[in-house]
């Protein structure tokens, strides 16, 4: 994105209220109030071999109802992007930042939403599940394709009904990691209510009647560990404060000798009330091949009361 040049958002909608979480997260949060924000749908049409039947007076009346369902299908689908822009203007979005585009699909929901995805913008952001996606489906199929192909781009993941504007970062360490702080220092912003935690978890083992747990987590190793991820605090901080948030609304916690980072990570973002979750995809275990860290994979998957946000 060349200097200067407006930051764009692309929100994928379905016309479902579960796709919808992802702009009640913006009205809830105010997050991106300075970008361009485009609502996005790709509409399922009528395949063109089926117009081919029009040659065939016999088919004269089957696809006059056909080419009625459409029209009807695409007018509620263009009735609900608006009804979506109109929440985010009642928010305060500027109306001329938010945009409409219905495109009909071409190669497939999730490839070409990934394709528009990748045209510069600054995050993607859709919800959890889709039109369809059983109640008991921790994520929708097609929000899951988009996860796993669109790793070059951040991406928020959204439940459908966002719970507040506060925000815990998992940090390890990482170049990942840092840009989460960079990410909400830069496109979530300080504000009203928006206070930050940043979170490290240490691996170990609290059961003292595992008979070789100081073997495999000593003392020593969980004390310096500790004081290497203070100076990860501070810079993080600092960052945070340069973007204009106020200190006493930035909180730091170490959890150590946790079975689960992950488990840790949802563990305090419920207990403490946090509406997003924000982490790189890949910590400091960073493998080129995976699309996502096992870490953040873990966390997209328990974290069903909080947005998720995936830092690329």
């Amino acid at each position: 994105m060349a200097s200067g040049e407006k930051k764009k958002i692309l929100v994928a909608l379905d016309g479902s209220e579960n796709a919808l979480g992802a702009v009640r997260y913006l009205c809830a949060t105010g997050c991106f109030k300075d970008a361009q924000v485009i609502l996005y749908h790709v509409f399922s049409c009528i395949s063109a071999h089926f117009w081919d039947l029009e040659r065939n007076p016999k088919y004269g009346e089957a696809l006059s109802q056909v080419q009625n369902w459409e029209s009807s299908q695409r007018k509620s689908i263009l009735d609900a992007m608006e009804t979506a822009k109109g929440l985010l203007v009642s928010a305060g979005y500027p109306e001329e930042a938010v945009s409409i585009r219905v495109e009909d699909r071409d190669k497939g929901f999730a490839r070409d939403i990934i394709a528009e995805g990748l045209s510069g913008y600054e995050a993607v952001l859709l919800g959890r599940k889709g039109t369809g996606t059983l109640a008991d489906i921790s994520i929708g199929s097609v929000a899951l394709k988009i996860i796993e192909k669109l790793f070059a781009a951040t991406l928020l993941v959204a439940n459908p009904q966002p719970l507040n504007s506060k925000v815990l970062i998992a940090l390890d360490g990482s170049e990942n990691s840092m840009r989460a702080v960079d990410f909400v220092a830069r496109g979530m912003g300080a504000g009203p209510g928006r206070t930050v935690g940043l979170i490290n978890v240490i691996r170990g083992q609290n059961d003292s009647s595992w008979a070789f747990k100081e073997f495999f987590a000593p003392k020593e190793c969980m004390l310096q560990a500790e004081q290497e991820i203070l100076t990860v605090f501070e810079e993080a901080r600092a960052r945070l404060e340069k973007a204009g948030f106020d200190p006493k609304d930035i909180a730091g916690k170490v959890v150590t000798g946790a079975a689960s980072r992950a488990g840790s990570i949802v563990a305090e973002s419920r207990e403490a009330g946090y509406g997003a979750i924000v982490m790189g995809r890949r910590g400091l275990s960073r493998v080129e091949e995976f699309y996502m860290g096992r870490v953040s994979n873990k966390v997209l998957t328990l974290a069903k009361d909080a947005c998720v946000v995936l830092v690329a």
